[in-house]
């Protein structure tokens, strides 16, 4: 089922849909919450800022998120988001990591986020509170790429000639070598390809 379904359905009815001052396309959403149910008494017209609304007082966080990315919400809201919908769906027993989909034995008390200390650890990750890195590879990568958004224009600029120099340094036009048969100083370049064991002096 096409994802735009549910707009065609309204555009075949109502004509098309309009734009709003910063030429953003109106949203259509579904009343009763099922996306399935594309009949025109379950659609409504709105802003892409009320659709928002709406899906933010039923802590539809996953909706929240995929709307506000065609919105300007900073991307440290829509980490939130994230968070709070990966915490739903954990509650819920739906997240993916749960194996096989949703699974009855992790909901209700089974649910490892009914445990006070879980859901503590959970809350505290999501509140921006430092984790315990196990995972050295994900550590190294953290430290790598703060390391790189720490550096400042200087120090890119310095950077940059650092390979400069390097590049120069190894560079192979710059590299001489001196051919045992005939005797010539040569760069490394032609060296391998006229001198050595190619040399024309060569007996």
């Amino acid at each position: 089922m096409s994802s735009r379904k549910h707009r065609i359905v309204w555009e075949s009815v109502n004509g098309p849909i309009p734009k709003d001052d910063n030429g953003r396309s109106y949203e259509v959403h579904h009343i009763d919450g099922n996306h399935k149910n594309n009949d025109i008494s379950n659609l409504i017209l709105v802003t892409i800022e009320e659709h928002y609304r709406i899906h933010f007082i039923q802590e539809d966080w996953n909706a929240c998120r995929l709307i506000a990315l065609r919105m300007s919400i900073s991307p440290e809201e829509i980490s939130t988001l994230s968070s709070l919908s990966a915490i739903k769906r954990v509650q819920e027993g739906t997240h993916h990591f749960l194996k096989g989909g949703p699974r009855e034995d992790l909901k209700g008390n089974n649910n490892p986020m009914k445990r006070p200390e879980v859901a503590k650890k959970v809350s505290d990750n999501s509140k921006g509170k430092p984790r315990n890195w196990t995972d050295k590879r994900t550590q190294a990568d953290i430290n790598r790429r703060g390391i790189k958004l720490q550096l400042s224009e200087e120090g890119l600029r310095k950077k940059k000639e650092q390979g400069r120099r390097q590049f120069t340094l190894n560079n192979p036009a710059k590299i001489k070598l001196n051919c045992d048969h005939c005797g010539k100083i040569v760069d490394k370049g032609n060296f391998t390809r006229w001198h050595g064991d190619n040399c024309r002096s060569k007996k």
